[in-house]
């Protein structure tokens, strides 16, 4: 499990805000914590499978696509790029939500199957 300090540094990171070797400031922390619990309610609500509690953390597989997702919601308040949020959301609902749709695709050959 990633701790909720862990996913703040590595979105503060991403949006190039911290250094690698650089620490978060406690102020960056309480920030971006407030945002990061909020988006914990949000991923929690809208996928049944994920179970994400602030004070455990988030399992290792979901740790990039959390701290992305953090990383595209906090970036507009250092005047940053950030990733893009569709894009982070759907990485987090990839890893809850099944694909159920059908795999049957030999009728089109121009997907790769045959």
């Amino acid at each position: 499990m990633k701790t909720k300090k862990q996913i703040i540094e590595r979105a503060l990171r991403s949006i190039g805000v911290l250094a690698q070797d650089e620490p978060a400031t406690a102020e960056m922390e309480q920030q971006a914590g407030m945002v990061l619990d909020s988006l914990w309610a949000e991923i929690n609500a809208a996928m049944p499978g994920a179970t994400f509690d602030p004070r455990a953390g988030v399992p290792d597989e979901a740790f990039v696509a959390v701290a992305q997702l953090l990383a595209a919601e906090i970036a507009p308040d250092y005047d940053r790029a950030g990733p893009s949020r569709s894009r982070a959301w759907l990485r987090v609902r990839a890893l809850y939500v099944t694909d159920d749709r059908a795999q049957d695709c030999s009728e089109v050959r121009d997907y790769g199957c045959r």
